[in-house]
């Protein structure tokens, strides 16, 4: 799983934009190797990571207490409604499960609408929900402020992502494409990308 991780967060080595957050939130921040990656990058930024599997949970926590900044993590998945939620492990992530065999429970919240819609603060979030970002992507856009960069993963077909991303293109966010890629042995495929703020330039 170590491997997997560390490819996946290298997207964010190629993050460059005019953007020094005040706030990072890591949703779905597995073993902490993105949040490690992002609180180099931005030491003087607070970073809160969720991640709901217990076992990636406490390696997150353990790579944490050896970081400098301030960080705190939940064991908890983030949706757009609170409760609690059925989960599978997939080894690299999670997905959603109807009590099966191998299933877990995992607290559900959603994120501090006061904290993310703060107009004085300069927001960082990634987003890797395993499918669950087609819900909660339009949920974010639509409070964040306008010095907003947003790092995402999806698992659907590029038009039909093009099909939830219209609530925040409205919203002045700019939309590019990182990288793609089919996977279907993990269920594929998968997109990364980076959304940017009206008010956030980005080079790349």
């Amino acid at each position: 799983m170590e491997l997997v991780e560390q490819m996946e967060a290298s997207t964010l080595l190629f993050l460059q934009t005019d953007l020094r957050p005040d706030l990072i939130f890591d949703i779905g921040a597995s073993c902490g190797i993105s949040t490690h990656i992002l609180s180099a990058q931005y030491p003087r930024a607070k970073n809160i990571a969720y991640e709901p599997r217990p076992k990636a949970f406490a390696r997150l926590q353990r790579r944490l207490q050896k970081l400098p900044g301030s960080h705190v993590a939940h064991l908890a998945a983030v949706g757009t409604r609170s409760g609690v939620i059925a989960l599978k492990d997939q080894g690299v992530g999670t997905g959603l499960a109807d009590q099966e065999e191998g299933s877990f429970t995992s607290t559900l919240v959603t994120l501090n609408e006061a904290v993310i819609s703060d107009r004085t603060k300069k927001v960082l979030l990634k987003i890797d929900v395993e499918g669950g970002e087609k819900d909660l992507l339009p949920w974010v856009v639509s409070r964040l402020p306008e010095q907003s960069v947003i790092l995402l993963e999806t698992h659907q077909a590029l038009d039909e992502v093009e099909s939830y991303a219209r609530s925040s293109l409205s919203a002045g966010f700019r939309w590019t494409l990182l990288r793609y890629r089919e996977m279907p042995e993990y269920g594929g495929p998968f997109a990364d990308w980076i959304l940017t703020g009206p008010m956030v330039q980005f080079r790349f």
